[in-house]
């Protein structure tokens, strides 16, 4: 969103209120944004679009379709990807790091603070030690949880830049990133002409 914001025809209201609507189902939400003229609505499954969409309709703020329009010309969108199974096994063995290098400790520093911390509650690497305070699971439960949720959130990063941004994928060479760097030079400079 702040890459968007700053390269994007973004338009922001100053004064405006945000209710986050805890209460409500995603259909009440949805329900609400049809008493409105809205030509595109949010898929029904997409609760941070169905709260934003019915903040900025409650705030009269305008509806853009301008928010994919780049402010400048020379911009240029690079995807740095890896091969999906070295991906994963570079996720497990970080995981396996950050436990060898105090994981537990560090959490448990903050195990009190876990009750009223939205980050300790939803950060990935805290929030699965939840069901371990509570005694109903074991460290290797923790680890292997923090690993699964670490691939499931590299890929919802990988689809959110997909629709997101007008990205070039560029493959990584770990053993040789310097390849990596000229492949993208090559590249802008062959979209500069």
């Amino acid at each position: 969103l702040y890459v968007k914001a700053a390269l994007f025809n973004y338009q922001f209201q100053k004064g405006t209120t945000y209710h986050s609507y805890e209460e409500w189902t995603n259909e009440a939400i949805l329900n609400k944004i049809q008493t409105y003229q809205v030509d595109v609505l949010p898929h029904i499954n997409n609760r941070k679009r169905l709260v934003r969409l019915l903040n900025k309709l409650e705030n009269e703020e305008e509806i853009s379709q301008n928010e994919n329009e780049l402010l400048y010309q020379d911009v240029y969108f690079i995807a740095l990807k890896a091969e999906r199974t070295l991906l994963y096994d570079r996720i497990e063995k970080r995981v396996d790091q950050m436990f060898d290098e105090g994981l537990v400790e560090e959490v448990k520093q903050f195990k009190a603070y876990f009750s009223t911390s939205k980050a300790l509650q939803t950060g990935i690497g805290y929030k699965e030690f939840i069901p371990y305070f509570e005694g109903t699971c074991t460290l290797e439960d923790v680890k292997e949880t923090i690993k699964k949720n670490t691939r499931h959130y590299a890929k919802r990063q990988e689809t959110f830049f997909k629709h997101q941004l007008p990205c070039h994928e560029v493959l990584v060479n770990f053993d040789h990133f310097q390849e990596t760097i000229e492949t993208v030079e090559q590249w802008i400079e062959a979209e500069k002409h």
